[in-house]
């Protein structure tokens, strides 16, 4: 019987629109929820090169669309385990295994909660709180958490973690660490850590939080350490909300490129119930490499049909200095646009639909 239930929940999850908040599956011991989030682009990477012919195209793109399962167990009379198990599926169909997203098993309370497993870094979360434009051409890992070679370091889901938690009274504490945060699999790269911390309030109207993160050995090299501080937050009064970010990484035998600021700005309004639009922009200083600066502008608006379904139109421009090659939509949209050539200007114009549940 307990298989029918599971099977007509799901069938009535999957043919109901509307459907919106986590689905009780066994109650709170099983919760099935889940986001797919498709867009067309239209991209111009810069100027043609003898590797990239054609740099102006089209690209349908899935956004971290994903699908997970999550249940509290009473343990106690006042503590439950947790557990939850997110994967990201591209409904484009072209990756077809399932990644890790959010997993973990712990355990929690009214004192907090102790989770092992895989989740974003305080760091990471903090910048999803206020910013605009997630998992679209104009998200915020274009610039924060990327350095002018494109690499992307600081936006991590960490594996092998622990993490403390506390949520209370407008308040959230993160505290995490991580051996082998990256999955290197040389036993010898052990080194390979994460410790981050963050604290944020939130009140009525406003918000406001720090977030500190230490890595060590990045991408298995040994000296190859880093840190980053980000503090940012939002205010909303009538139908406008304006949010700022702002970043520091600092560099400890990674390179000269990750030594440099960035910060973001935003603004947003409804226009009505279901239209909003919003504004955004980002700038990374030059790093101690020089003449590598970037800075982004974006720009979208969005009309939600109904609780669960959302449609978007955007435009985003990401302009690099000589030296910089900062990418557009790196990480968090399905695809990201990578300049032809260090210097160049990358643009892209995106429609996009997303079905929450």
């Amino acid at each position: 019987m307990k298989r029918h239930a599971i099977a007509l929940a799901l069938a009535g999850l999957l043919l109901s629109p509307a459907a919106r908040a986590d689905v009780d599956l066994m109650g709170k011991a099983l919760q099935v929820y889940g986001k797919l989030h498709v867009s067309y682009d239209l991209y111009d990477r810069g100027v043609a090169t003898a590797a990239v012919p054609d740099p102006s195209d089209t690209e349908v793109v899935s956004n971290s669309s994903r699908l997970g399962f999550k249940g509290e167990v009473d343990i106690g009379a006042t503590t439950k385990a947790l557990w939850k198990f997110e994967s990201e599926i591209d409904v484009v169909g072209e990756v077809g295994e399932l990644r890790a997203r959010s997993r973990y098993v712990g355990v929690g309370g009214g004192w907090g909660h102790v989770l092992v497993g895989i989740e974003d870094t305080p760091l990471k979360r903090l910048a999803g709180a206020y910013t605009e434009f997630g998992d679209t051409i104009g998200d915020r890992r274009g610039i924060l958490g990327q350095v002018s070679s494109g690499a992307h370091l600081f936006n991590v889901r960490a594996k092998n973690m622990i993490t403390y938690g506390y949520r209370g009274n407008g308040f959230a504490f993160d505290l995490m660490a991580a051996n082998d945060f990256e999955d290197i699999t040389d036993p010898d790269q052990s080194d390979n850590q994460l410790f981050g911390v963050g604290l944020s309030y939130k009140g009525k109207n406003w918000g406001a939080g720090i977030a500190w993160e230490s890595q060590s050995d990045m991408g298995g090299t040994a000296g190859a350490d880093a840190t980053a501080i980000r503090f940012g937050g939002n205010y909303a009064f009538g139908r406008f909300n304006v949010g700022a970010l702002y970043e520091i990484l600092s560099d400890d035998g990674w390179g000269d490129r990750v030594e440099r600021d960035a910060f973001a700005i935003n603004a947003s309004m409804k226009i009505a119930k279901d239209w909003k639009v919003a504004i955004q922009y980002m700038k990374a200083d030059e790093s101690n490499a020089g003449n590598d600066g970037a800075d982004q502008i974006a720009i979208g608006a969005y009309y939600k049909i109904n609780k669960a379904v959302e449609v978007y139109a955007m435009y985003s421009e990401l302009s690099n200095d000589g030296n910089a090659s900062y990418r557009l939509a790196r990480s968090g949209h399905g695809q990201a646009y990578q300049p032809t050539v260090a210097g160049e200007k990358v643009n892209a114009f995106s429609v996009g639909l997303s079905v929450g549940f």
